[in-house]
């Protein structure tokens, strides 16, 4: 079960909207072995993990709410570490990190303990970075990922979930569980969101 968070300030009120307006949902393709999900990075500088979340249910795609990014298996790390090379303006071109779906649902179990998806998904795979997970600043209890090639390394982390900006968190990761569409259906959801709205589906293999 997602967790639940009120949206209560005009300010995240406001990020929800533009954010359902911008940026690319990257389809991966079931035809190439993907889970046809789609996946949108949404900058949100100095927002933290509760936020996030609460933003990221916010938004729709192909008529499905999103959540944020759960990442369960070494084939979707690997897809979603090439985003950047199928669609260069995906992420910004400085080191970044962005929010993922998981969390401790008590704060002082052990670094590398008590993890869950938000979606309910099996905690199982794993792609921490070196040294991680560590709760250096207690309690570092929310999950977050830098892009490929990012200053302060590659894999996940763990983090406060308040927005600290010295970790470079400056956005979050959206995914959408859309169910799997005949190739028509897809065709059609492509237009559709291709006109009246900036944003861009992209189907990669």
């Amino acid at each position: 079960m997602f967790r639940s968070v009120v949206i209560a300030s005009a300010a995240l009120a406001g990020l929800i909207a533009s954010a359902s307006a911008r940026g690319s949902v990257i389809v991966w393709d079931q035809g190439s072995g993907g889970n046809g999900h789609g996946y949108e990075y949404v900058e949100g500088f100095l927002i933290g993990w509760d936020e996030a979340s609460a933003v990221a249910q916010a938004m729709t795609f192909a008529g499905v709410n999103g959540h944020l990014a759960t990442i369960t298996d070494g084939s979707e790390q690997y897809f979603i570490n090439s985003i950047p090379s199928f669609d260069p303006g995906f992420f910004p071109e400085f080191a970044i990190g962005m929010w993922l779906g998981g969390f401790q649902a008590d704060p002082t179990d052990a670094p590398d303990e008590g993890w869950s998806w938000v979606t309910g998904e099996e905690w199982s795979f794993t792609n921490w970075g070196k040294g991680e997970p560590n709760d250096a600043f207690k309690p570092e209890s929310h999950l977050a990922m830098y892009v490929p090639g990012a200053e302060l390394g590659k894999g996940w982390g763990d983090y406060p979930g308040a927005a600290f900006s010295w970790f470079g968190i400056s956005g979050f990761l959206v995914e959408y569980d859309v169910p799997a569409p005949s190739a028509l259906a897809l065709v059609g959801m492509a237009i559709t969101w291709g006109h009246g709205s900036r944003r861009r589906v992209v189907k990669v293999d």
